[in-house]
């Protein structure tokens, strides 16, 4: 297992831990070992620390984060594994790496007792083999989903208790998952089964949160587009309205309610850390556990190596059918009355012409700012200017579906630094509607911001109570994607 560390603290006494997990690590690795093979773990810690059964992982009393005996764990599992993937890399010769080990991070716990991210690269067996002895109070990993790599369907889901007296984590989940049933039946013909579906939580009073990894056999999607895209489909379905939860809104007036979905779209933009089974978040205490319903039902009898492998979003099987859908709804989560995806709406000539005229017009400007000399430009002044005059037509048919079908015109596209983040400015009977307020506003307008390079975009609102508000990052279709240099 390689690791990537910009200050990696001291790791004072666990040379000798190092030296032996790496002896017994080293044939974790050997040429020809495919990702989804068994292997054994290596040795490092009693037999009451290791997952017994899939329903005995439990956080238990181990050593805690930035004491010498975490980071002596921490250290002999991740950078001793490192070195015997060194070794038997360079004897695999020809084998390319992105075939070998898959990216990983780590939190840990700096000098300062803040914590940060580190890198790791490793086979799934190597990974498996240093996590599996880790104690529990150790174990900080994130699965990191890389663009342009073929992945399972997968969900962040969660919400607030506290400002959603009554809601049912189950029953959003049982919703959604019909919802997916419904897009694998209507795209690819596909009948979705309950030991398809992977169910994790780790809620606690303050928050409610589930990861949900819909695994088909044999198949898998093309990458983190096509899986933004299904999930911007099946959001856009008139029964999406299940899955609005209210949100808690910093400076809300009393009595003002704002909603939103209960699916998390920010993770589907690209390389997104996506929390393994078995871990917590550095310095928290809710551990992502299987919830023991679907394929994780008690008495399925999974192991838990198995368990831990089947959630990974990546760990798709080899020859896998490569599924895309057809280009999403261009549509936010939450648009619509009540979520619903709406058409029609008025469509006078004389409001057409007017957003032709505007259209025809519209205005392109740069905005400066004194951060631009610091930042590396992702692209060159016009080449900048193409891509986003390139998205005008796909912001502006966003906006009229998100406003039940009235139109909408770009009015100024604003190129904000070299970033290659962008703004477009609105106008016309369907520039109003925000999903902050999920109604239209009586006189002023939203408008969208795009991160051509980052491949996603967002709707924020004129509107002085609106001010604060952002909604959630979206995927854009693959074509308007920025390609940096």
């Amino acid at each position: 297992m390689r690791t990537c560390t910009p200050g990696t603290p001291a790791d004072g006494d666990a040379e000798p831990g190092r030296a032996a997990l790496a002896r017994r690590t080293r044939s974790l690795l050997a040429p020809g070992s495919t990702p989804d093979s068994s292997l054994g773990r290596a040795g490092g810690t009693s037999r009451e620390d290791r997952p017994g059964s899939a329903d005995t992982m439990e956080r238990s009393p181990g050593a805690l984060e930035g004491s010498p005996g975490y980071e002596q764990e921490r250290s002999a599992a991740l950078v001793a594994a490192g070195e015997a993937y060194a070794g038997d890399a360079a004897a695999a010769g020809g084998v390319r790496v992105d075939e070998v080990v898959r990216a990983f991070c780590e939190e840990v716990r700096g000098n300062n007792g803040a914590f940060y991210r580190r890198f790791v690269a490793a086979s799934y067996g190597a990974l498996w083999a240093a996590y599996s002895d880790l104690r529990p109070m150790c174990r900080h990993f994130y699965e990191v989903i890389r663009e342009a790599r073929p992945c399972h369907l997968y969900f962040d889901l969660e919400y607030v208790p506290a400002v959603n007296p009554g809601v049912q984590g189950d029953t959003l989940v049982d919703a959604l998952l019909r919802l997916v049933a419904a897009e694998l039946q209507s795209e690819w013909g596909l009948r979705l089964e309950p030991d398809w579906v992977w169910e994790l939580d780790s809620s606690g009073p303050a928050k409610w949160s589930r990861h949900v990894v819909v695994r088909v056999p044999g198949a898998a999607l093309r990458d983190t587009a096509a899986a933004g895209a299904l999930v911007a489909r099946l959001l856009a379905r008139p029964e999406a309205a299940a899955l609005r939860v209210r949100k808690e809104v910093k400076g809300a007036a009393p009595g003002e309610q704002h909603f939103t979905s209960v699916v998390d779209t920010a993770v589907y933009t690209r390389n997104r850390h996506f929390r393994v089974l078995w871990s917590s978040k550095g310095g928290k205490s809710a551990v992502l556990k299987a919830t023991g319903r679907f394929a994780t039902a008690v008495g399925a009898g999974k192991p838990p190596q198995e368990l831990f492998l089947a959630t990974l979003v990546c760990n798709t099987p080899p020859g896998a059918r490569l599924l895309a859908p057809a280009e999403a709804p261009c549509q936010m989560p939450g648009a619509g009355a009540g979520g619903v995806l709406l058409s029609g709406g008025s469509r006078s000539g004389e409001v057409v012409a007017l957003l032709q005229r505007a259209a025809a017009a519209v205005k392109v400007a740069w905005k400066h700012s004194a951060s631009d000399a610091e930042e590396e430009p992702v692209a060159s002044m016009a080449e900048v200017r193409r891509w986003a005059e390139g998205a005008v037509e796909f912001i502006e048919r966003v906006a009229a579906q998100r406003a039940g079908g009235l139109p909408a015109a770009a009015r100024t596209v604003a190129l904000c630094g070299v970033a290659g983040t962008v703004a477009y400015s609105m106008l016309g009977p369907g520039s109003h509607w925000c999903e902050n307020v999920g109604r239209a506003h009586k006189s002023n307008h939203v408008f969208f911001v795009v991160a051509l390079a980052e491949g996603r975009y967002a709707q924020k609102c004129h509107d002085p109570e609106c001010a604060h508000f952002r909604s959630g990052w979206m995927p854009l279709p693959e074509h308007l994607r920025l390609r940096c240099a």
